[in-house]
């Protein structure tokens, strides 16, 4: 039976319609010539321009709360989000249950997801539970000056494990303040037990579903699981585009100011260190004439804070601005992406000035287990840049076309030069186990095990500048609330077992006789007998380099990472 095909989703998945790494306005591959693709482009314009129409109605008015609304707006708000967020709750509560009564007989151990050598710390299925249980959301406390604070919009997946050190990291440093969440349907966990956390703390949340966002055909129309990658795919970047437009007209209604459009495994970070400021800045100099990089290096009106200092970036902003600085001065900065590999640091690296309540979580923090990075300015390798958004200063909010340029009349282009940014976003790939953990609707386009090998391998530069964070994070909230606050960090749900490499030869889906991970199937890039029919790659920068390390990767006789990681 052929499987019918939900509302607005395109056609399957192919090479020459794919996106991954292929960016740049100049490429040269085949689909540009082909009529059938056109076609399909028309077609897809269509059906954006229906789901704009549809997208007009406000379904928030009754969820929305202003500052100045006071504290009974704030407590009907508070119970119109409970009730909004009970729609999804019970589906999360009883996959959750179901998966544990499974557990119970299941002999297999807790694993940490960035934990290569599976070595379980003492306490790892005591965080594991704590964060893995679903749970009713308290009231949510007073909204905080929007002036003062930041805002973020955020789509999680099953992303607890991450999500602990983001929202320690980002509470602390910006300050965040408020923060909207879209819970993915598909998810088999439920966020709300680590976001309950920071409601104590004083963080405003709203937890939405599918249904405030988008058009009712659509979020009634459930994506099966195993679906075809372009139907999960398509229905991802609506949910994407949808939702952060909806966000970011809900925190304009809110007197928001600032506000952040990034992922659980990005993190807002200063493009300078603060420690030892000049010295480093005498550093990137000679590393910008070596290199010969274009243009002049932006000049600070003074050092930056450092991310040790609690609530330091939105007073950094606030200096820049009033300093003169054109970067600062837009309703939408973009920030350039710098991406952080899967090369392990040693030991002493790891724990270097880690405050001792909390030395046994630091291996389980990207922020501080993973310090090597690609090259600056490598657009190849980082990507493209993202945005932060001010949308005090913001009139209207047009159906989000990029979402690394979400507002193009007020976003400049996503090559963001770095070495002109006072801004950057650290992205960490992370080990196998975290990048393969969730059901990820681009896993073998976008994502696959080849694609995190050709980012693993980034070790160009090194770079620690986001360590102090942890120092001043346990300083400001103390020890034992420090400890709980980061209770589950890096840790999967109970019985988690990673996908195997799913190019190892030595793995035979038909042998019945082995232990074969199946779905490892799944994260083996699509397009690799393609790639692998020919010697040479047309197209821009991003694919050639991608389908050259491809093909070398799998001339390997054991296709293992030695000498890569």
């Amino acid at each position: 039976m052929v499987q019918p095909r939900p509302v607005g989703i395109g056609k399957p998945i192919s090479r020459s319609n794919h996106t991954f790494l292929r960016r740049s306005s100049t490429t040269t591959s085949r689909r540009g010539k082909n009529p059938r693709y056109c076609i399909w482009l028309l077609v897809v314009g269509l059906c954006g321009a229906s789901l704009s129409f549809y997208h007009t109605v406000d379904i928030l008015s009754s969820t929305t709360t202003t500052s100045s609304s006071g504290s009974n707006n704030n407590n009907n708000n508070n119970n119109n989000n409970e009730h909004v967020v009970s729609l999804s709750l019970a589906d999360f509560r009883q996959s959750t249950t179901s998966r544990q009564q499974h557990q119970n007989n299941d002999s297999r151990t807790t694993r940490t997801i960035n934990d290569d050598n599976n070595k379980n710390h003492p306490s790892d299925t005591d965080d594991t539970f704590s964060i893995d249980q679903p749970e009713d959301p308290i009231s949510n406390p007073p909204l905080s000056d929007g002036n003062s604070t930041f805002s973020a919009c955020l789509l999680v997946m099953d992303d607890n494990h991450r999500l602990t050190e983001w929202l320690a990291y980002h509470y602390h440093v910006l300050p965040l303040r408020t923060l909207l969440v879209a819970v993915d349907p598909r998810s088999k966990t439920s966020p709300t037990k680590v976001l309950n956390r920071w409601r104590k703390m004083g963080l405003y949340i709203e937890e939405w579903n599918d249904q405030q966002f988008l058009k009712p055909e659509i979020a009634n129309n459930v994506i099966p699981d195993d679906a075809e990658l372009q139907i999960k795919r398509d229905r991802h970047r609506i949910r994407q585009k949808n939702f952060y437009r909806k966000c970011l007209e809900t925190f304009k209604r809110m007197d928001r100011t600032w506000v952040t459009l990034i992922d659980t495994d990005e993190f807002l970070m200063y493009n300078h260190r603060a420690e030892r400021y000049e010295e480093w800045e005498q550093q990137q100099q000679q590393v910008h004439t070596a290199r010969q990089y274009k243009g002049r290096r932006i000049a600070l009106s003074q050092p930056p804070p450092s991310p040790a200092d609690p609530g330091g970036m939105i007073r950094y902003l606030h200096r820049e601005q009033v300093a003169g600085h054109p970067y600062f001065q837009p309703p939408c900065i973009s920030c350039p992406r710098l991406q952080f590999g899967a090369k392990e640091s040693t030991h002493d690296e790891t724990y270097y000035k880690v405050p001792p309540p909390i030395l046994q979580t630091a291996d389980r923090l990207d922020t501080l287990r993973y310090r090597k990075h690609a090259e600056r300015q490598d657009f190849v390798k980082n990507g493209l840049s993202k945005s932060i958004l001010d949308v005090s200063r913001i009139d209207k909010f047009p159906r989000i076309q990029s979402l690394h340029r979400p507002i193009k009349e007020i976003c400049s282009a996503p090559w963001k030069d770095e070495w002109s940014s006072g801004l950057r976003i650290n992205h960490y790939l992370g080990s196998w186990e975290a990048y393969s953990f969730r059901d990820d609707s681009r896993r073998g386009g976008e994502r696959s095990y080849e694609g995190w090998v050709f980012k693993a391998m980034d070790a160009d530069e090194t770079d620690d500048n986001i360590r102090p964070w942890i120092r001043g994070f346990v300083e400001t909230y103390g020890p034992d609330k420090s400890k709980e606050l980061l209770q589950g960090s890096g840790l999967p749900p109970q019985g988690y077992q990673p996908a195997s490499n799913p190019n190892n030869n030595n793995h035979n889906s038909n042998n019945k006789n082995n232990n074969y991970d199946k779905n490892a199937l799944n994260w083996t890039i699509l397009f690799l007998d393609e790639i692998l029919a020919v010697n040479e790659t047309k197209g821009n920068d991003n694919r050639v380099a991608f389908d050259s390390f491809v093909r070398d990767f799998h001339l390997r006789k054991n296709l293992s990472l030695e000498g890569i990681l």
